[in-house]
């Protein structure tokens, strides 16, 4: 992030990723941007946006020039009465995505076994399963919001039972994962700022007593492998990395799933020669899928 005293150049300060009418419909601010703009600074985020594929793999792949530092932060300062909130919690330590190799790659390599060919196709049936059960709860309605009865409980609920949270427990470790979120949103009220970091400290604490049960009796779980892993020179994660690595999996695979299924479920009902070319062949291949959508001028638009 940048200095908000600074003056950097080129400035987009039509660029809110958080405007309603951007947030529906991001595209042509992106096609503006990368017309007019490609590289710019945006006062609303504090910090610079840069949209070109080539611009953004050269950024990616070269970490002496461009650190991972503060990728994910809080784009505006926090208020006492928020700050007060987050002193009574646990220390936060980096999100994944925060940290520059080589502390980068030895984390990076510790989830990775937690996600291993064979753990994830082992997962697909009960997905499977999920996925059928949400489906079943509002079928017979007729008409439902897909987001709260579908795209938002499904990886909630898959993330929960991948991490070893009981069932139980799913729904409010769902809500104060989704909550703290709010954190990263610019111009967020007083009150909703409140919430997200009581949700963050609840969040915290739950995940630390997970931890120390999962020293005691090891699961078939996330957190178990991340308890038990240990780091190139042999050293064991402090529980504070360890919640971070779980923060960093919540903004990973919650909020970005939901947005990714609900886009893909709009996209099909909006072009329903797609629709229907896929539900006659459940066997459509990605690339199969792309050239059908290929032949339909909608598509291509």
């Amino acid at each position: 992030m940048i200095n908000s005293t600074q003056q950097p150049q080129p400035v987009l300060a039509e660029f809110n990723p958080f405007e309603p009418s951007q947030a529906n419909d991001p595209y042509p601010m992106y096609a503006h941007a990368r017309e007019h703009a490609p590289i710019f600074f945006s006062p609303v985020l504090n910090m610079w946006v840069v949209t070109r594929h080539e611009d953004i793999s050269e950024i990616l792949l070269d970490p002496l020039r461009f650190s991972s530092r503060q990728a994910v932060d809080a784009v505006s300062e926090m208020p006492p009465e928020v700050l007060e909130v987050l002193a009574a919690g646990l220390p936060q330590r980096d999100f994944l995505v925060n940290y520059d190799p080589p502390m980068h790659t030895s984390l990076r390599r510790l989830c990775n076994k937690a996600f291993s060919p064979q753990r994830v196709a082992a997962m697909e049936p009960r997905i499977r399963e999920l996925t059928n059960a949400l489906v079943d709860g509002f079928v017979k309605d007729g008409t439902a919001d897909l987001v709260t009865r579908f795209t938002l409980p499904l990886p909630r609920i898959v993330i929960a039972e991948i991490v070893g949270v009981p069932h139980s427990d799913i729904d409010k470790f769902g809500k104060w994962a989704e909550e703290w979120t709010w954190l990263f949103i610019a111009g967020l009220p007083l009150e909703q700022q409140l919430v997200a970091a009581r949700s963050l400290v609840a969040l915290q604490n739950y995940t630390a007593t997970m931890i120390d049960d999962r020293r005691e009796h090891t699961q078939d779980d996330f957190l178990s492998d991340l308890v038990n892993a240990r780091m190139d020179d042999g050293s064991l994660l402090d529980t504070y990395t360890i919640i971070g690595l779980v923060n960093s999996f919540l903004i990973a695979g919650h909020v970005t799933t939901t947005d990714m299924i609900s886009n893909v479920l709009l996209f099909l009902l909006k072009q329903p020669e797609l629709l229907q070319a896929w539900s006659a062949n459940l066997d459509l291949r990605p690339g199969s899928l792309k050239n059908h959508c290929a032949a339909m001028p909608r598509c291509r638009a």
